[in-house]
């Protein structure tokens, strides 16, 4: 069977539907007005009674009451105080965690000090050594300068009683460990032989004591590389420390205290049966102005919570 038309060459079945829907769109548009006007009209009535209008009070979790609204439903507030102290213990939770970084922290620090103190008092003692040991070095360094010299003196002098004196003042003696006598005809091959091995012994007792001294400065050297070691991380925890106090702790710490404030204000208006959610969101309002103002780092999620459990409308990048 064929479409009917109009004279047009329209399809009257096509028109039909086109209008079905026209009318449709005008009655969504229609409830869309009348639901407006609603709205309108209640706004106008809370604008009358003094209120913010409902329409403006909508947070992403509820919608909240008009200030003229009671607020003691001691059930609802009883549960909020639970739900308030909940959080506060999560956010003292988050303190102990950071407390106990920081704690770590402090006994690195204290460990390092305690390492540094105890590498320094080894530096003091042995710089008082070292001192010691250039003076014992130095003596039988001298000896053996003094030995070397008399010999010259005698050699040069070359008379029985000049080795005599040598040979007394130094106690030099044969292979067979008798004294040298002055008046043998090789006495100054004999005080030869026998003033260089003196002389050798001193110095070998003299380069003992400058070997302890040049190991006592490499080991000063080696400690004190190592006390900037560990100054250096002792700065660097100390300032761990001090930035996590700053910005962590104290913060959340601030959180808590603000969040407290409002839980015994809570408990505080279970005995007054005639308080409004006005009064409370008055004096949230004011209490949260002069706190942010003390405590300027308290974190946003802590006044977040703060005005939603006072039912203060949340900020708009809340909603």
């Amino acid at each position: 069977m064929s479409d009917i038309q109009d004279p047009a060459g329209e399809n009257w079945e096509e028109r039909a539907a086109d209008n079905s829907e026209s009318a449709s769109a005008e009655v969504g548009e229609s409830l869309d007005v009348i639901d407006r006007e609603e709205h309108i009209k209640e706004d106008a009535k809370s604008y009358a009674a003094g209120e913010v209008p409902q329409s403006y009070l909508f947070d992403p979790e509820r919608f909240l009451p008009l200030n003229s609204e009671k607020l003691l439903k001691k059930a609802k507030i009883e549960r909020s105080i639970e739900e308030l102290e909940q959080v506060t213990r999560d956010e003292i939770t988050s303190i102990h965690k950071f407390q106990r970084a920081i704690d770590e922290w402090e006994k690195t620090i204290d460990k390092d000090k305690a390492l540094i103190d105890r590498n320094k008092m080894v530096i003091r003692q042995n710089n008082t050594d070292i001192s010691y040991d250039e003076k014992n070095r130095d003596y039988w360094w001298r000896r053996a300068e003094n030995v070397a010299g008399d010999f010259g003196v005698a050699a040069a002098s070359n008379d029985k009683d000049t080795w005599a004196w040598f040979i007394k003042k130094h106690g030099l003696k044969t292979a067979e460990g008798t004294p040298i006598d002055e008046t043998s005809g090789c006495v100054e091959e004999l005080c030869n032989g026998s003033s260089n091995n003196l002389v050798a012994k001193y110095k070998v007792a003299g380069n003992k004591y400058d070997m302890a001294k040049n190991h006592r400065e490499k080991e000063n050297l080696r400690l004190i590389s190592e006390n900037a070691h560990y100054k250096k991380t002792v700065s660097t925890l100390q300032r761990y420390v001090q930035s996590t106090y700053q910005n962590k702790v104290e913060p959340l710490q601030d959180g808590v205290l603000l969040l407290k404030e409002l839980i015994a204000k809570l408990r505080g208006f279970l005995s007054q049966p005639e308080a409004t959610f006005g009064d409370l969101r008055e004096w949230a309002e004011a209490f949260l102005n002069q706190y942010l103002i003390e405590n300027p780092q308290t974190p946003q999620h802590a006044i977040t919570d703060f005005r939603k459990w006072a039912s203060i409308p949340l900020p708009s990048e809340n909603h």
